[in-house]
């Protein structure tokens, strides 16, 4: 049989895609109705339901069981649900079938050939004849039916409802087979001018349950929402609303078509999507308008469609809205299983209704409304429009010549015109205005002093600094007046009053120094060596201990040559002096003569030459405050590995370095013994403590304070249980003082053991 894949008529859903036959649970609660059509595309077979009772579906093979003649299947427009009673199948042979019904019945019309496809034949044109009664004369031409036509002999335009609709009023004029016509094709040209709801994320404002809908394409970011199901079931993903204020005089017959980019993101079960057309009323109540078929089978994100048909025209109240809502399908498979549908921007899902003229008329305003160049269109009431110019349109908006508007204007720069801009480019902000024949040119600083001829330096001052320092221009500081005098302040130049001057300088008006009185020079009479008016002078004195700054009460001066003199002392609050030259990072030793520097090899001699004084002591810290702390004897050295902080050496004789100490090992065992303290890499310079407490988080194992610990097998370890293998050497490298840390003071005993 051949069927062209996809087609949709309106009333009828087509399953293709199948790879078995229909069976008794293939019924209502899988979503299938009444006259539905299986294409089961493995065994070539199609099938039509003709019960959906739950569990007990009945599905009839309708091909004919392939080869031999064919049959012709009818089914009565008597609804959605579709009895048995109502479908009628007739056989027909190879040869010619003629159908004649009266212009006012509607059937459904199956059609399948029996034996073989039209493209089983070759290309040989039909006869003139042949077309124009859509007969097959020669049994061998592309025309050739084997039932796969119909002759239409009615001699008053006809329409086969569901089958072939003809463009030509008179059926046997027909010159050319595509003056034929099917459903599929009539379907998409409807869709093609059809009214277009774009689904918008955002909450509607007035049922926020449901999502926007905009009757053009958003620029929005693309937006998804999902929903999962883990068995064969119907599960809503979302749900849309058309936009307020829209009113709907009737709903038009045709193909309300779902266009929409979604994808399966998870699970093994089969999914496809379908819709469903609500109307809202104002009492909220929802009435189903019409439900989809069944999309293609998705899988990765494409786009997709799924069409509901509407046969009646449907009259919805004045003041509802309309509602698309819409599902997935989920069949076979076992996991739980996800479906993303895509929406805003690039991704413009959207369903799509027809529409009429009136829906039109109401949305938009045609072009022909504007009759004068220059018109305006004004709302003139709700819905309508109507074209207004000149003194009709500034009425309407209000405007008065002369008074908010003015009158016309003459451009040109002469008395009383308005002036326009004359510019290349748009003049930038800072820029001067030049008036030129044309209008207000716009001129930067360099093009002004180019037209005014000036010169820096001759004819205008370079750029100056204002500000009280040397080279810079003083401004005015406050409004000066006549006669005053200028005195300088951090703002400027201010102006001062002749009392304004006197209190600045401490003078009182009529004091002797003005300039009849000027002071007369006595600096003479005031010296203290042979002045009349001599002066008192402090004695000079010792500075002979630390005391506080103070000013003195004495009326008495320092000559200029007076001097005091340190009196050094090695006692209690005086004053000590350095006892020859000290260099930088000497230490003090302090002398009968005051501070000696020493260096370091002297400060050491002076501190070690000496014994130690009884009851004095070396001070350990006894609780050292984090990993990596030490402090004890120490030496510096050269490693002979990589040293860790922590790691257990001993000092190599052979090249004088500093090795891991390993008590499997006699030749490491038994040498001068140390702990890492200063890491380095081999034959880097790291620091060795021979004496002293350490704390290694990382490299201790968990101590038992007040136990031993010794070298371990692993070179470089701390091991709190001795050694016991065959040739394994024990020596203990210490205590602990902690749970981490420990006095390493290594023994000079150790012990090989033997088997």
């Amino acid at each position: 049989m051949a069927w062209v894949k996809n087609w949709r008529p309106g009333g009828v859903r087509v399953f293709d895609g199948k790879t078995t036959a229909p069976g008794v649970t293939d019924d209502v609660n899988a979503g299938y109705l009444v006259g539905d059509n299986w294409i089961d595309e493995t065994a070539d077979a199609s099938y039509q339901c003709q019960d959906i009772t739950a569990g007990a579906a009945v599905w009839a093979q309708i091909d004919g069981g392939g080869g031999g003649s064919g049959t012709m299947t009818t089914v009565k427009e008597g609804g959605v649900q579709l009895g048995g009673a109502d479908i009628v199948t007739l056989d027909f042979d190879d040869g010619d079938f003629d159908l004649t019904e009266s212009p006012d019945t509607e059937v459904n019309i199956v059609l399948n050939a029996g034996g073989h496809n039209i493209a089983d034949h070759g290309d040989t044109s039909a006869t003139g004849t042949e077309l124009g009664t859509l007969t097959d004369g020669s049994d061998s031409d592309t025309l050739h039916t084997h039932g796969a036509f119909l002759t239409v002999d009615q001699t008053t335009p006809q329409e086969i409802i569901n089958g072939f609709p003809c463009y030509e009023d008179t059926h046997s004029a027909f010159t050319d087979q595509h003056c034929l016509i099917d459903k599929e094709y009539v379907d998409a040209a409807v869709v093609q001018i059809g009214a277009r709801f774009y689904m918008l994320d955002a909450a509607d404002g007035t049922v926020g349950t449901y999502k926007q809908c905009s009757i053009s394409a958003s620029a929005l970011s693309i937006a998804s929402v999902n929903a999962s199901a883990n068995a064969e079931t119907d599960t809503l993903i979302e749900e849309w609303i058309s936009p307020t204020g829209m009113t709907w005089t009737s709903l038009e017959t045709g193909v309300y078509d779902l266009n929409v980019f979604a994808a399966k993101t998870a699970g093994n079960r089969d999914v496809r999507i379908f819709w469903r057309f609500y109307e809202r009323k104002a009492d909220t109540s929802e009435v189903l308008i019409a439900t989809s078929n069944l999309s293609d089978l998705i899988t990765t994100k494409a786009r997709i469609r799924a069409y509901a048909t509407l046969s009646t025209i449907y009259t919805p109240d004045v003041d509802s809205r309309l509602v698309g809502k819409v599902y997935f399908n989920t069949d076979g498979g076992s996991q739980n299983t996800t479906c993303v549908l895509y929406y805003q921007g690039d991704e413009d899902s959207h369903w799509q209704i027809p529409v009429s003229h009136d829906f039109l008329d109401d949305t938009y305003v045609a072009i022909d409304e504007f009759t004068t160049n220059g018109g305006v269109l004004v709302a003139s009431g709700a819905g309508t429009f109507a074209e207004e110019t000149g003194d009709t349109l500034r009425t309407s908006l209000g405007l008065a010549i002369g008074t908010n508007v003015l009158a016309e204007q003459t451009i040109g720069i002469a008395d009383n015109n308005l002036v326009e801009m004359d510019d290349a480019g748009p003049a930038n902000v800072g820029e001067y205005v030049r008036l030129t024949a044309n209008g207000l040119e716009g001129r930067t600083d360099a093009e002004v002093k180019e037209d005014l001829d000036l010169e820096i330096g001759t004819d205008i001052l370079a750029q100056q600094t204002i500000g009280i320092a040397d080279d810079n221009l003083l401004e005015v500081d406050g409004s000066p007046n006549d006669n005053e005098y200028a005195k300088f302040t951090a703002a400027g130049l201010e102006g001062r009053t002749y009392a304004n001057v006197l209190t600045d300088i401490g003078v009182t008006s009529g004091a002797n120094v003005t300039g009849d009185n000027a002071p007369q020079a006595h600096q003479a009479s005031h010296s203290p060596n042979d002045g009349g008016d001599a002066l008192d002078c402090a004695a000079p004195a010792n500075i002979d201990g630390v005391q506080a700054a103070a000013e003195g009460t004495a009326d008495t001066l320092a000559r200029a040559d007076h001097v005091h003199r340190i009196q050094h002392s090695i006692s209690d609050n005086t004053i000590m002096t350095v006892d020859g030259t000290m260099a930088d990072n000497d230490f003090v030793k302090v002398t009968a003569d005051g501070y000696e520097g020493r260096n370091y090899q002297e400060a050491t001699t002076d501190l070690f030459s000496n014994v130690l004084a009884e009851n004095t002591q070396i001070l350990f810290d006894p609780a050292l405050s984090a990993d990596g702390k030490w402090n004890g004897i120490s030496r510096t050295g050269t490693a002979g590995a990589i040293l860790a902080f922590g790691d257990t050496v001993y000092f190599a004789v052979g090249d004088s370095k500093w090795e891991l100490l390993d008590a499997d090992a006699e030749a490491t065992i038994s040498g001068l013994a140390g702990i890492c303290v200063v890491a380095g890499n081999e034959d880097a310079a790291v620091t060795i403590m021979t004496y002293g407490v350490i704390r290694a988080d990382t490299a201790f194992p968990a101590l038992t304070i007040g136990a031993p610990v010794f070298a371990g097998t692993t070179a470089g370890d701390i091991v709190v249980t001795a050694p016991s293998g065959s040739s394994d050497c024990v020596r203990v490298l210490g205590q602990a003082i902690t749970a981490n840390s420990i006095l390493f003071n290594p023994s000079p005993d150790w012990y090989e053991l033997v088997a």
